[in-house]
């Protein structure tokens, strides 16, 4: 798997991985529809339980000295057992600023909720992953992303909640403002990791200080752009996040 990541990867991206003996690196067989890209069914293969089976110290003591000195960390968390425990003690002393994004999914459902973590400078998430961390089915969006704030009131956080179809809220930190966005997405092809693209992004904007309605906007074009994508098949490059921005701004 790392060789894969090696192969695929931007060769400016430096990957640090541990591997853990009968332990699967979690592997997601999506079965699709010919011409349609509709998915029929899936497979997952992984385990959840590597931290009781093994102890997480070597992994801790790799993820804090990766990230000292950092000027920012990404964590996203796909709730597969990997931010439990110790990890999530280590993940909460990291100093850097901090994005994160915790995800629901069929493996994980119910059991993998944004709370579980104790610091974060940017949090990412989507409305049915705040509802399950609420447990509140009927509250508004926006009603739930304020109640986000007043619970992490005084952590000096940003929070934005993508709402699929209907794009994004983005509550920037140290203030009362609340920004909308709609999305910019036309003749979908796969959804699948438009989110995370949406995290990354914007994780990036918020640490600089780009305005809210610039972050709103950017991170829901390149989110836009990533649904013409099937997978993880290729990545977005910068010049065609500007020249779709370019065209939209025209």
């Amino acid at each position: 798997f790392t060789s894969l990541l090696k192969e695929k990867m931007d060769h400016r991206v430096e990957v640090k991985a541990q591997e853990l003996r009968r332990i699967p690196t979690p592997r997601k067989s999506r079965y699709i529809a010919d011409n349609r890209y509709q998915r029929i069914f899936e497979i997952t293969q992984l385990q959840h339980d590597q931290w009781s089976r093994y102890s997480p110290s070597e992994f801790c003591a790799l993820l804090e000295k990766t990230t000292f000195g950092a000027d920012t960390v990404l964590v996203a968390d796909f709730g597969h057992g990997l931010c439990e425990g110790a990890v999530l003690e280590s993940l909460a002393n990291i100093k850097s600023f901090m994005g994160l994004n915790v995800q629901t999914n069929s493996s994980n459902y119910g059991f993998n909720s944004f709370t579980k973590h104790k610091r974060f400078s940017h949090l990412s998430i989507d409305t049915i992953e705040t509802r399950i961390a609420y447990h509140d089915r009927f509250a508004s969006p926006v009603d739930l992303l304020r109640r986000i704030r007043m619970d992490y009131a005084g952590r000096d956080v940003s929070v934005a909640m993508t709402l699929g179809f209907k794009g994004a809220y983005f509550f920037p930190r140290g203030t009362e403002e609340e920004f909308q966005c709609p999305a910019f997405a036309d003749k979908v092809v796969d959804a699948i990791g438009a989110g995370d693209a949406f995290f990354g992004l914007t994780t990036l904007l918020a640490k600089t200080g780009c305005p809210p309605l610039a972050l709103l906007l950017i991170g829901n074009v390149f989110a836009g752009l990533k649904t013409k994508i099937i997978g993880n098949k290729s990545s977005i490059s910068k010049a065609q996040l500007l020249k779709a921005l370019i065209t939209i701004l025209r």
